[in-house]
């Protein structure tokens, strides 16, 4: 029996253009080749061709159903969250299956439903061959020890590698084909421009600060302050002036100030006859 390597499908849509974009903006294809009335898309060893088709006449649904598996899981939960941004349906949220599986189900242009989803991958079914090889060893191959690993589903490294490779495939794209509209010249000016605003722009900040720094008003009293030491003065200046004297110590009476005779004393200028 013949084993098929791949498997190429035909879409009959109504507007190829935009089947194609939804292809190329949400799932990540690119265009791999354009005719009259269709266009194949593809990604790695995937193609499929989207074909001009004219409503049936007939009222009998006919709907298609495409399955797209991924690498990892968290492609499907990335995948699903990008097509909540861009509005397209959900016939399915997305579903984690006791054996594994992990997928959605959306609803692309013409009502085709597209299934995204990750399975684990198992070991490959051995041929009868092998099946018989395996039970009836050969003299001359030894058999397997029962506790050798098994060729398995690659690993989770594996998965991240393959990921990695991806997402740098699509970053070096995106970089060819941004500098397709810039020469290296371009690139140089455009620094050079860059550095000129950033040290006009440093030294305009600078400026600024010195002036505000020059321009600080020193500090100035308040009003209640002034009002304080007004009141003050307005106290000193209305009190009467009045001597006091001395408190009397060791018997000594105090000093009078005046030149007036004290009331015991005679006057200057009489004599007692």
């Amino acid at each position: 029996m013949a084993r098929f390597k791949s498997i190429h499908v035909a879409l009959p849509v109504r507007d190829v253009k935009r089947t194609a974009a939804f292809f190329t903006e949400f799932l990540g294809f690119q265009v791999v080749e354009e005719g009259i009335q269709r266009v194949m898309v593809g990604q790695g060893d995937l193609r499929l061709t989207l074909m001009k088709a004219e409503p049936r006449t007939s009222s009998v649904p006919s709907p298609f159903y495409i399955q797209l598996l991924v690498n990892s899981p968290w492609e499907v939960d990335e995948l699903a969250e990008r097509a909540q941004r861009l509005g397209i349906p959900l016939l399915q949220e997305t579903v984690a299956e006791p054996g594994g599986k992990r997928f959605f189900v959306c609803l692309g242009p013409d009502d085709v439903m597209i299934e995204i989803a990750h399975e684990p991958e198992r070991p490959a079914a051995l041929a009868p061959e092998s099946r018989m090889e395996h039970r009836v060893p050969s003299s001359s191959v030894p058999p397997t020890p029962s506790d050798a690993p098994p060729s398995i589903a690659p690993t989770r490294d594996r998965d991240y590698l393959l990921l990695a490779k991806e997402r740098l495939a699509k970053i070096k794209e995106e970089l060819a084909r941004l500098s397709v509209g810039f020469s290296h010249e371009d690139i140089a000016t455009i620094l050079e421009e860059m550095r000129e605003k950033v040290a006009r722009r440093s030294q305009q900040a600078a400026e600024r600060i010195a002036q505000s720094i020059e321009r600080e008003p020193s500090p100035q009293p308040s009003r209640s302050s002034i009002e304080e030491t007004l009141a003050r003065y307005k106290q000193l200046i209305q009190r009467p002036s009045e001597p006091e004297a001395p408190a009397a110590e060791d018997g000594l009476k105090p000093v009078r100030k005046t030149l007036a005779p004290a009331p015991d004393q005679p006057p200057p200028g009489r004599r007692d006859e």
